[in-house]
């Protein structure tokens, strides 16, 4: 959440983003903790393991909701 909160400032490119997240996670769990790992490798550290062969998944259509930020109104 981190990495893409500092992308939302629009202050930083990619590599100092990464650089600083890790640098957070560093001094905030330590270095063998996963948040740190994941942050200096790659989210994808976490999938590694698991076998992301063909699948058989429903195809849906897409809609567009408008106004969705707008209070009052709630997607279930």
């Amino acid at each position: 959440m981190l990495h893409e909160y500092l992308h939302a400032l629009g202050e930083y490119s990619e590599v100092e983003v990464r650089r600083m997240v890790v640098e957070v996670a560093k001094k905030s769990f330590g270095e063998q903790y996963i948040a740190t790992v994941v942050a200096r490798k790659t989210p994808w550290v976490l999938l590694k393991d698991i076998p992301l062969g063909p699948f058989n998944a429903p195809k849906r259509l897409m809609e567009i909701v408008k106004d969705f930020e707008k209070t009052g109104k709630y997607i279930v």
